[in-house]
């Protein structure tokens, strides 16, 4: 992150007399040289932004290997229209990503590939979790354009000029040939609108804080913001966007970009260490960082794994891998699964013999959850089915009566307090109006020891024990629940396994069809032995 700018900082840096001065340094810089040697170094600028980022802007402390690496692979990667940046903190993937390749599309390359062939006449929109954080990004990139002697001596027609051209803390605009309503920067925080204009290259680095990772109203903002970004293209099929930052959560916005975006986003995403060829694993930063300077940064597993490691997963996740089962269907009303104690046949079950309850979490906001599951007559919880999604409450209702319809279970069971407030008197009128009547426990959160966590994390923590004895099985497609059962811990997007949390206390074996005959037979005999005019 680029250091604060206070108002001096930015008076000096857009005064017309300091941007003179400069220009006359800049004069002097090359009046020894020959046309064809600038020449030569204007040309090595656009193809090298490692030379271009250390020798005329002046960033000293960039690493050959990482920042040279990094730098290489921005440019060769120009014609990729989505890109991912993760880097560790403090490694100056700002500097590289969204200053140097920046200024770099500004420079004069027709031979380049969309947009960075416009030269001058391209528009760029900086974005940051707050509208003062790109302001930063801009100061950064203004004074090199007003006050770099080496950068402006090279490109004198790219100077801009106070009298003429915008320059404020919030835009810059260079000296082009087209008029546009946008500058050449402009810049914007997280949830704020174009007011019209659009853009060619959208730089977005560190848009997520710890205000999204700690507030899930936050965060939803932000996604949703996020998703509308290409909204300001000015053409949607050809512009170009970055997203520039380092890992906060598992659900944070660079998971989120993955998944929505797929292959067509290109990734580069480093460890604070990497191994080598010979397994050796070494800082890649190693000119500024060693052991002893990240003893106390890895302290806190939290901000380490997913700040410097950028992954949030390493270290945090609560439930074992290996605790996973998982069963298929062989048939509409039959599922197989190898439990462990029979290697060659896997254990069959009809989900007629199966004890079916369905279980909410009844959440007030955002997504919901709904997990369906039937307990064989081992104890065995298969989950039939599984559902998160947006709903609100009588879209969760509806939901509910055509999961009853569908697995008919002995109760639905949903949290005492919420089903009381919003779902009772909507349920009782709807059982009268379908016809459809089922039994439901209203659940109230097992009381958990004074050493234990009491809160809802802590509620799902008793499926550890589930899990660990492998009484619990998945079916592959259920994807969400097995992500949440994969980052418990590491994130507070759980609400199918809140639901499964009020399974224990409710949960009961299921009866097989010998059972039932069995049973059956046991009655029919009790029944023979009444004497008919007495029934005993």
């Amino acid at each position: 992150m680029l250091p604060p700018v206070s108002d001096d900082d930015w008076k000096l840096t857009l005064d017309q007399k300091n941007i003179d001065k400069a220009k006359k340094e800049s004069e002097k810089k090359y009046s020894e040289l020959s046309t064809d040697k600038v020449a030569y170094i204007r040309s090595l600028c656009s193809l090298d932004p490692f030379f271009f980022g250390y020798g005329i802007l002046g960033y000293t402390r960039l690493s050959p290997n990482l920042h040279g690496n990094l730098l290489s692979w921005l440019h060769r990667t120009r014609r990729e229209q989505y890109r991912l940046i993760l880097m560790p903190r403090s490694h100056f993937k700002t500097t590289c990503a969204t200053v140097i390749d920046t200024i770099q599309a500004t420079l004069p390359n027709p031979e380049a590939p969309w947009p960075y062939n416009l030269g001058s006449n391209v528009r760029i929109l900086l974005g940051h979790e707050s509208h003062e954080g790109s302001s930063r990004f801009l100061y950064e990139i203004t004074r090199h354009y007003t006050s770099n002697p080496g950068f402006m001596g090279l490109f004198p027609e790219l100077v801009p000029s106070a009298r003429i051209q915008r320059m404020n803390k919030l835009e810059l605009e260079i000296p082009r040939s087209e008029r546009w309503a946008e500058p050449t920067f402009d810049t914007i925080g997280v949830g704020g609108h174009s007011q019209g204009r659009h853009y060619n290259l959208i730089k977005l680095d560190d848009i997520f804080g710890d205000k999204a990772r700690d507030s899930r109203a936050e965060r939803e903002t932000l996604l949703q913001w996020f998703d509308n970004i290409q909204s300001f293209f000015i053409r949607i099929k050809y512009d170009h966007m970055d997203l520039i930052g380092t890992r906060w959560s598992l659900d944070d916005v660079y998971a989120h970009a993955i998944k929505q975006y797929g292959k067509r986003m290109l990734k580069y995403i480093r460890r604070i260490k990497e191994s080598g060829t010979d397994g050796e694993a070494r800082f890649i930063f190693n000119e500024e960082f060693d052991d002893q300077a990240v003893e106390i940064l890895k302290k806190n597993a939290k901000v380490w794994a997913a700040q410097y490691v950028n992954d949030p997963h390493e270290g945090l996740a609560e439930f074992n891998p290996a605790w996973k089962r998982y069963y298929y269907w062989t048939a509409k009303d039959k599922i197989s699964a190898f439990t462990g104690t029979s290697i060659v046949a896997p254990l069959t079950v009809s989900t007629k013999e199966l004890d079916i309850l369905i279980l909410v979490d009844p959440a007030t906001t955002g997504k919901r959850g709904i997990v369906v599951t039937g307990t064989d007559d081992k104890g065995r919880v298969f989950i039939l089915d599984a559902i998160k999604k947006p709903l609100k409450i009588e879209e969760q209702a509806g939901e509910i009566f055509g999961l009853v319809r569908k697995w008919w279970p002995r109760a639905v069971v949903i949290e005492k307090v919420l089903f009381s407030a919003l779902y009772k008197t909507w349920f009782e009128a709807e059982m009268k109006l379908r016809g459809l009547r089922f039994n439901i426990i209203m659940a109230e959160p097992k009381k958990l020891s004074t050493t234990q966590d009491k809160s809802k994390l802590g509620r799902v923590r008793t499926l550890a024990q589930w899990f660990s004895a492998g009484q619990i099985y998945f079916n592959e497609g259920q994807t969400e629940l097995i992500e949440e059962f994969d980052n418990f811990g590491a994130t507070d997007d759980y609400h199918l396994l809140d639901a499964l949390a009020y399974g224990p206390e409710n949960w009961r074996r299921g009866i097989t069809k010998a059972q039932q005959d069995k049973r059956e037979l046991e009655e029919a005999d009790v029944l023979n032995e009444r004497d008919l005019a007495t029934g005993y």
